[in-house]
């Protein structure tokens, strides 16, 4: 209907314009010759070939033709030529007028299709941006709905895909508030749709399968145009396109979920791997050695001295030490992976607390010289005691794991810009700079050197970073590691309050 007005209303245009020029050109004949006023006549039908086509150019230019015959070429007024070459003249300004309305026609369907390609490519290059940003399933669909509308300027959009009992539903709609269910009758278009793979409209909506080749992925349902119009059929073509590249977005958003997925049984099958793998040996020691010692303990028919049973005690207390590290270590790392990891801060003064760490770890400790330097005075730094002091007591456990016996194990601290650095450099083979970053990842040993989980560093990142700071190694690629903790500086409040 809106065709055929359309074409209705370029006749009429392209008439009445050649009507008004022929009069304007009659009013200016003393000062016009025939010639110039057959090119005006030429122009007003160039110009109704550029604006309404072929059909309505070429019956401005028989409109012309007569108006020319009529009103310009003696004798006036009637449709009789009085002069062979007028004749000729006429002729000509005809044929050149029809050649001159198809070829601006031609150039016009030409645009029109240019535009039409232009905007196909900017839609389906706005798809690709949208469903790219997208970060989730639920997001492509959103990002593809709202992008509809926009595109074909229709009132909403809805994405209808199979839930698990290949059943049609809503899974994303825009506005959002259209994502209702489906009433019978729709319900019964969609699986018509689903099953034959075609355009159906239904009233002012459109139903448009999505698929990629034989694969059926889902369904587009647009809603009419604010006016409350269908689209037009001009724009199905465009819409069938734009659905095909929806299905392929729809369809990539899941072959990347799957490979996601997969991603992460791998990794979480590798986790598991190596904490068996670095767990086992080091929970089998301290038990092999709790159990060989309890059992010979309690054998009746031996005889067990003083010392021998202090020893024996002895043993057994730093191996129930370490089993107790090791499963707080564990339960750290699943405290800071979960992100409940929550710092329960206090001002406490750095030099207290570095000494007692030294001194709880002395244990460990006592096959090397230990060396503190601390700042003078009292210096407070909001932080939690025990998190921190955990972070020491590992560096202090990794210094002393790789440092050979009776090698030095230093532990400074100092003010640094705004932030406390505190630095453990031992006497080892240092950190390779490729391994730099990697030594703070869970359940990684440098070339497999030495026994252990690979948990320490991690669990020191971990804590570090919850209260704002970093944790680095300084000299990668040179003997003798240099682990540097750094933590931001605040002013306490009572300080705070004087100052103000």
């Amino acid at each position: 209907m809106a065709r055929r007005l359309s074409a209705r209303l370029g006749y009429a245009a392209t008439l009445g314009g050649v009507a008004l020029v022929s009069l304007a050109m009659w009013l200016a004949r003393p000062y016009l010759a025939l010639a110039p006023i057959a090119l005006i006549h030429l122009l007003a039908v160039f110009c109704a070939a550029l604006l309404w086509g072929m059909g309505p150019a070429i019956a401005g230019s028989i409109l012309a033709f007569v108006a020319l015959d009529y009103l310009f070429v003696p004798p006036f007024f009637s449709l009789t030529i009085a002069a062979p070459s007028e004749v000729v003249s006429l002729a000509v300004f005809l044929a050149v007028a029809i050649v001159t309305s198809r070829l601006a026609a031609w150039a016009r369907a030409r645009a029109h299709e240019a535009e039409a390609r232009a905007r196909e490519a900017g839609a389906l290059l706005r798809l690709s941006d949208a469903s790219a940003d997208a970060g989730s399933m639920p997001a492509t669909l959103r990002a593809i709905a709202e992008l509809a509308t926009g595109v074909f300027g229709v009132r909403s959009c809805a994405i209808l895909l199979p839930d698990s009992m290949d059943v049609l539903r809503v899974q994303a709609a825009a506005p959002a508030a259209d994502a209702c269910a489906l009433t019978r009758d729709e319900e019964g278009i969609a699986a018509y749709v689903w099953r034959e793979q075609t355009l159906v409209p239904h009233g002012p909506t459109l139903y448009v399968p999505l698929r990629i080749g034989t694969q059926r992925v889902g369904i587009l349902r647009v809603g009419p145009r604010p006016d409350g119009q269908p689209l037009p059929a001009s724009e199905h073509a465009l819409l069938q396109t734009f659905g095909t590249a929806a299905a392929a977005a729809i369809d990539r958003r899941r072959l990347q979920d799957a490979a996601t997925q997969a991603e992460v049984l791998r990794r979480s099958d590798a986790l598991k791997t190596a904490l068996l793998g670095s767990v086992s040996h080091d929970l089998r020691t301290p038990l092999a050695t709790l159990k060989t010692g309890i059992t010979a303990l309690l054998q009746a028919d031996l005889a067990w001295d003083r010392q021998a049973q202090q020893e024996m005690l002895a043993a057994a207390n730093e191996e129930v030490d370490r089993l107790t590290r090791l499963i707080g270590n564990l339960l750290d790392l699943s405290r800071i992976e979960a992100g409940e990891l929550r710092p329960d801060r206090q001002w406490y003064e750095m030099g207290e607390l570095i000494a007692d760490s030294v001194r709880r770890a002395s244990a460990r400790l006592r096959d090397h010289r230990v060396t503190v330097e601390i700042p003078d005075g009292d210096l407070l730094v909001y932080l939690d005691y025990v998190q921190i002091q955990q972070v020491l007591a590992n560096l202090l456990d990794n210094a002393a794991k790789y440092s050979p016996a009776g090698g030095e194990i230093r532990v400074t601290g100092a003010v640094e810009a705004d932030a406390f650095v505190i630095r453990v450099r031992d006497q080892g083979p240092g950190i390779p700079a490729s391994e730099a970053d990697r030594i703070f990842s869970k359940f990684y040993r440098i070339n497999g050197r030495h026994t252990g989980t690979g948990l320490g560093l991690a669990i020191c990142r971990g804590l570090v970073e919850a209260h704002g700071g970093r944790i680095t190694v300084e000299n990668p690629g040179r003997a003798g590691a240099v682990f540097a903790v750094s933590l931001p500086l605040t002013t306490p409040p009572a300080l705070a309050g004087r100052l103000a």
